[in-house]
């Protein structure tokens, strides 16, 4: 299995498209988990990312 953590902050325009983009990779390790972290976002950068199946983390903004 591979596990991607992507970090987040008011994403809500892109973290679909790139979910989308990750979802269509083919790998030969097996199942993909994806991680959202959104660091504070005041979209709706979680709500796009859960519906597009990625584990979301909501944290308070710390920045990189």
């Amino acid at each position: 299995m591979i596990s991607i953590i992507i970090p987040a902050y008011n994403a809500a325009k892109h973290i679909g498209h790139c979910l989308e983009a990750i979802r269509e990779q083919r790998t030969s390790y097996g199942p993909v988990e994806v991680i959202v972290v959104s660091d504070g976002s005041v979209d709706e950068t979680a709500a796009v990312a859960r519906e597009h199946g990625a584990t979301v983390y909501e944290i308070p903004h710390q920045g990189p």
